[in-house]
């Protein structure tokens, strides 16, 4: 009976002696080449906003509590030049949003 060692070194022997019995008479095939990860698109950046632009102001989530904070920056916004048009359903109040789903998603579109 053999031991756990000896069996160990057979079994290296052996799948060398596959490998280098195989070379003698012919190549061995390599593996297939692995695929190139897919690269994600290059960014499209808009370019910058100059005076003059229009902007949109939407609130897509939560209600502002405070409606004087809306008007806030819309004048922050004004005072760099540009122009605001502010989203029909912003100062809309839906429980703890500022509309409904379907008024919200009108906002984005």
């Amino acid at each position: 009976m053999i031991d756990r060692r000896q069996f160990a070194s057979l079994l290296a022997l052996s799948g060398f002696a596959a490998t280098t019995a195989g070379a003698a008479g012919k190549k061995i095939a390599s593996p297939p080449p692995k695929a190139q990860p897919r690269l994600p698109p290059a960014p499209v950046k808009p370019r910058r906003l100059a005076e003059g632009d229009t902007v949109g102001m939407i609130l897509p989530a939560t209600l502002e509590f405070e409606p004087s904070l809306i008007d806030l920056g819309r004048e922050q916004l004004e005072a760099l030049g540009l122009k605001v048009k502010i989203g029909a359903h912003a100062r809309d109040k839906v429980g703890s949003f500022a509309g409904t789903d379907r008024d919200r998603a009108a906002d984005i579109h």
